[in-house]
């Protein structure tokens, strides 16, 4: 049978690209296959942590894509807590953003500067092991059958190269859901990276600026997950439990407009109280706060902290807020239980 060439892979995406970019360079021939004829956005493709970027250099593409359309992120503010890649890692590197889709096309030109055949829109149908391998590969409507020494799949997650191959598929439960957004014109810093935690609701949300000036673009993305967060194993934090004592008879007494009017200002002034001595609400259940004092800043004084908020603030000001509303009739006293 003959052999069209040295390698095949299948898929034109970082990875594909990457090696074919390699093996071009070393002088085989290379075909890249890719499904898509234009590159579209999507979440998780817009940032490259520091060990990545080592990797970027050592295969000859970090000057590319930063000519191009890359930016450096030294820093990473996780939860209120700043991080410098550059002295925190291994590779003392910073990280890197970019628009996904941009960079996905810069990649996949780099295999066909160095020599490689690319061709786009092609779907693979099938790949057959053996010696040598083929790939079944249709475009505009017709099915070639092509060879090669080796085939590469670099298809992603969804690839059927592995039922294919023989092997056999093994997928753990879902736990984890995101959901992503492009902001552009937003005046933020340009080289820090932020990630906002609510343990209570299980999400986190990441901030990825990816240049442009005063009028940076922002990709912003929601993750959802099933798997506990934990800010640090070794943390040592105090949590504050707060509600409004006689709150479920008044919602049941008063009409609910009304209730809520008493309620939230009230509610309100528990936040306030929690914030005042650095305390992080993690969840608001209507009535009443879940708070944590030491996370996800670390403080050493976090008992006292929690002490101060639930009896210099929280109970001195629900007082006042209490003696206030009583003498205006609207109702008995208000009082929180910490």
């Amino acid at each position: 049978m003959t052999v069209h060439c040295d390698v095949i892979t299948v898929g034109g995406g970082l990875g594909g690209a990457s090696i074919a970019k390699v093996l071009a360079e070393k002088g085989l021939s290379v075909l890249v296959t890719e499904r898509e004829e234009t590159f579209k956005d999507r979440i998780r493709g817009e940032f490259l942590a520091p060990w990545g970027v080592g990797e970027a250099q050592k295969l000859g593409l970090y000057e590319l894509l930063m000519e191009k359309c890359a930016h450096e992120q030294p820093f990473i503010n996780f939860g209120g807590t700043l991080r410098d890649y550059r002295a925190t890692t291994p590779h003392q590197l910073p990280a890197l953003t970019f628009f996904h889709a941009a960079m996905q096309e810069i990649v996949l030109d780099a295999p066909r500067h160095a020599g490689a055949e690319v061709r786009r829109g092609v779907n693979v149908k099938q790949v057959y092991p053996g010696q040598p391998p083929s790939v079944s590969v249709e475009s505009r409507g017709v099915t070639h059958d092509l060879t090669a020494r080796i085939v590469i799949r670099a298809d992603g997650r969804s690839s059927m190269g592995r039922s294919w191959g023989g092997f056999e598929v093994h997928r753990g439960k879902q736990r984890m859901l995101g959901a992503g957004v492009m902001f552009e014109g937003l005046s933020m810093s340009n080289d820090t990276i932020f990630v906002t935690l609510s343990p209570g609701v299980q999400r986190m949300a990441f901030m990825l600026p990816q240049g442009g000036g005063p009028g940076t673009r922002l990709a912003a993305r929601l993750a959802t997950t099933t798997i506990p967060l934990t800010l640090c194993s070794a943390m040592h934090v105090t949590a504050l439990f707060a509600d409004i004592k006689g709150s479920t008879e008044l919602m049941e007494e008063l009409d609910p407009e009304e209730a809520r009017s008493i309620i939230d200002p009230a509610l309100k002034l528990m936040i306030d109280a929690a914030h005042r001595y650095d305390g992080y609400v993690v969840q608001s259940t209507g009535d009443g706060i879940f708070a944590l004092f030491g996370a996800p800043v670390a403080r050493e004084d976090h008992p006292q902290r929690a002490l101060y908020a639930a009896l210099r603030r929280l109970q001195e000001d629900l007082k006042r807020y209490s003696d206030r509303i009583r003498q205006e009739g609207r109702l008995p006293p208000v009082a929180s239980g910490p």
